[in-house]
């Protein structure tokens, strides 16, 4: 099965599950533009659907769709204050938003992997990792312990990936 009948056949099954049955992929292929009715769920009581033998929340699956995989892998959906359903899956009556924003509210700290990546501390292992004599990642890591020193896994998968 190609991508365009794979995308066509997952479309195809959600807007059957969907109350009144709305064209899905006009909706999707013109996001962000808003569709103002809410798509009331009438699948599943977790809103999951089946493809390729996994279960992925539906909401989920549409952004997939919309924008690919990576966008799903990144960020999550999560209704908007507007929309007046919890049964609702419109893809234009949610919020993308990143993991950390949901788990830890605005303010709160970023995990490790999603933090931008401070290029002097790049600069301060590859001078360490010279200093040391190109020690492998886990001798890195074990002097670094040694002297308290802590370093982002972004900073140190380039610094000892290469790229």
């Amino acid at each position: 099965m190609n991508a365009t009948s794979i995308y066509q056949s997952l479309t195809e099954r959600i807007g059957e599950k969907i109350d009144g049955h709305p064209d899905v992929d006009a909706v999707l292929s013109s996001y962000p533009s808003p569709a103002p009715d809410c798509w009331i769920w009438q699948g599943n009581a977790a809103m999951l659907i089946h493809h390729d033998g996994k279960s992925k929340r539906v909401v989920r699956t549409l952004f997939d769709l919309i924008g690919g995989e990576a966008l799903s892998d990144a960020w999550i959906p999560v209704r908007a204050a507007n929309c007046g359903s919890r049964l609702c899956i419109n893809p234009t009556h949610f919020e993308l938003k990143p993991h950390n924003q949901n788990r830890y509210g605005m303010e709160g700290p970023l995990p490790p992997r999603l933090r931008k990546l401070d290029t002097s501390e790049l600069d301060e292992i590859r001078e360490l990792i010279e200093e040391w004599e190109n020690p492998d990642r886990s001798t890195f890591l074990a002097n670094c312990a040694a002297f308290g020193f802590t370093f982002s896994e972004p900073a140190l998968d380039l610094a000892f990936g290469g790229n």
